[in-house]
């Protein structure tokens, strides 16, 4: 019986993304990227019904970092900023999509009041 299947066991379901990449293993960046490019749905996580519902990943912050990006987002719709997000627990802003348009690490709430008086 070694090496065999047992027959009441249940198979796991076909692995539908590929393997990582050795080398891309820690690259985060890279992750996210393939992220974007492959919105993840429940046929991804092997569930038979419903398979083009997407799954929404949110990420756990800290209590000064969810009241930063409570701030950013108020940030965003009152001095019109298009873009507020987190990533790897820090808060982002940005103004548009154009190039020039850095992305705005948010540290402090000192640094929102700053954004609120200058634009």
């Amino acid at each position: 019986m070694a090496g065999e299947a047992c027959a009441c066991a249940p198979t796991p379901p076909p692995r539908l993304l590929p393997d990582p990449e050795p080398d891309h293993l820690y690259d985060h960046h890279s992750s996210e990227e393939e992220l974007e490019k492959t919105k993840l749905r429940a046929k991804h996580l092997g569930w038979r019904k419903q398979e083009e519902t997407p799954i929404f990943v949110s990420e756990h912050l800290t209590g000064k970092a969810a009241r930063l990006y409570f701030l950013a987002r108020d940030l965003a719709k009152n001095k019109l900023y298009k873009f507020c997000w987190t990533s790897l627990g820090r808060v982002y802003v940005r103004k548009n999509e154009e190039k020039d348009s850095p992305y705005i690490q948010i540290t402090s709430e000192h640094q929102i009041q700053d954004l609120l008086k200058n634009d």
